[in-house]
């Protein structure tokens, strides 16, 4: 009888590792109640990305890595942190700002997990992107829960005690976990839809026609001439081009982050207009663009394009 024993516990700690890949969605109200407890040690009053270690028997401790999207003008490059001892900040940089939240926008955005409590005596971890909630219980080693809690454990600890050093030294590993959890979306996010727009155009006095293919990380736009317009051409372009543009935009998506690419709203616009030169710009209000031709629409093409504008 002790092989089947053995078997049922090992299957037991295998399924109880898998599902701590990911995080555990919690509802805004639960959360409500744990911050009314603790408003003083959880950065209660604050909007923004936040990590908070409830240990079930001693106060919670708490980081504030920013208090708006990071991809907004003037962002703080402080982050705060507070215990039951007080409230400490350091001055940091806002690339590793950003990395900080995007690593807590992936994880969060990707929890499904259900949620376990393993026992009384442990620690919930809590992670905030804005009005998104999620959780993980004393997390197994090694796992990726657990490797996030670790990351921001060091985090904490950098900030409380002005360590500059020891919040650089987290950043490959904040890089490691992004990419981890950003390969946890589903397809379907990278899937094209099709707007179309009339343009009227004073300088020639005659409507034009924006047809915009646009999935989770870039917006692509084709100009087209009122003469050459026809009803319909917007599903003809996404059978056409679709596919590649989806596999250029998750590509986007697993080897950048929007700041990469310096933008407020979608990470990277596109334009394709035969009749215009091929160029390439990037402001910090109006992130990257480019200007290419129907015949540059190919996956190597585009990634080369990308790299280039990463450089």
């Amino acid at each position: 009888m002790k092989k089947p024993l053995i078997l049922i516990l090992l299957v037991a700690a295998t399924l109880t590792t898998s599902a701590q890949k990911r995080l555990s969605p919690i509802d805004s109200s639960t959360f409500e109640v744990f911050q009314k407890e603790f408003k003083q040690t959880s950065f209660a009053d604050a909007r923004g990305y936040r990590y908070i270690a409830a240990p079930s028997f001693s106060e919670p401790y708490a980081l504030l890595i920013a208090r708006k999207t990071p991809l907004m003008m003037n962002v703080s490059a402080t982050i705060q942190a507070v215990d039951k001892d007080g409230k400490y900040a350091l001055q940091s940089d806002s690339a590793t700002v950003c990395l900080l939240a995007s690593l807590i926008t992936m994880s969060v955005s990707t929890a499904m997990e259900p949620f376990e409590n393993a026992g009384l005596d442990g620690t919930s971890y809590f992670f905030v992107n804005n009005v998104n909630y999620a959780e993980t219980w004393t997390p197994k080693e090694n796992t990726n829960c657990e490797r996030l809690v670790r990351l921001m454990d060091a985090v904490f600890k950098a900030v409380k005690t002005g360590d500059k050093a020891l919040l650089e030294a987290q950043k490959s590993e904040a890089k490691a976990l992004v990419s981890i959890f950003k390969s946890y979306y589903p397809k379907d996010v990278f899937e094209t839809e099709a707007l179309v727009q009339g343009v009227f155009n004073p300088y020639i006095g005659a409507m034009s026609y924006d047809i915009n293919l646009k999935n989770y990380h870039m917006s692509t736009t084709f100009k087209i001439a009122q003469k050459d317009y026809q009803k319909g051409m917007e599903q003809q372009l996404v059978a056409k081009y679709g596919a590649v543009l989806e596999e250029a935009a998750k590509w986007l998506f697993l080897n950048t982050s929007a700041m990469d690419l310096k933008t407020a709203t979608c990470p990277l616009s596109i334009t394709v207009d035969d009749e215009a030169p091929r160029c390439f710009s990037s402001t910090p209000m109006y992130g990257a663009s480019f200007t290419i031709h129907s015949d540059d629409i190919a996956k190597d093409k585009l990634i080369g394009l990308f790299r280039k504008a990463l450089k």
